[in-house]
């Protein structure tokens, strides 16, 4: 229930005991902040790390001010990539992302999507942000079945849920937790 636990690398795993991630809870709502504006790019531009043992769908929106939030559709579960293409001003970019769980498997011992982490795919450095200091190698999961990638100078890659190899800096990953209100356990 610490938001904090859904910032940096993935860390989680997909096991009943995991440690490493946010259950947001039914209707849960969680905004994080990040180092990098997040612009459209090719192919998709969000990926939303969920783990855990049942797949529960995220609404993803994001912002650059906290005020005018732009939806961009649902993150269906696991490592789900999202593109901003056609759903956001052209040119925009933004370091703020919402999700919010959809309510639509409220089952289980801990209902609610199971946030990882959220990771920007087509970032660029904000000029007026100080880059924060790269995340450590995250450590495993109790559980096995971690979904780490590797580390490499400053960049960590992964093979998100259709296979595909994918390479961000480790600042493309949240590293703040700007808000979170807990939906029904």
């Amino acid at each position: 229930t610490d938001p904090q636990i859904a910032i940096g690398l993935p860390d989680a795993s997909d096991s009943n005991s995991s440690t490493g991630d946010l259950c947001l809870g039914v209707n849960g709502v969680l905004v994080l902040g990040f180092s990098s504006s997040i612009y459209d790019g090719p192919g998709d531009d969000i990926y939303v790390f969920e783990v855990g043992g049942n797949v529960e769908e995220t609404k993803v929106e994001i912002s650059d001010d906290l005020s005018a939030w732009y939806e961009i559709g649902i993150a269906e579960g696991r490592t789900a990539g999202l593109n901003i293409s056609g759903k956001v001003p052209a040119g925009s970019g933004f370091r703020y992302v919402r999700l919010t769980d959809t309510g639509a498997n409220p089952s289980g011992g801990w209902p609610g999507a199971d946030i990882d982490t959220v990771c920007g795919l087509n970032t660029r450095p904000l000029p007026d942000e100080p880059e924060p200091s790269p995340a450590p190698a995250p450590s495993p999961a109790p559980g096995g079945g971690e979904e780490h990638g590797d580390i490499d100078g400053g960049y960590y890659t992964f093979r998100d849920r259709e296979g595909y190899t994918v390479t961000v800096p480790l600042t493309a990953f949240a590293y703040r937790v700007i808000d979170f209100q807990a939906g029904n356990p």
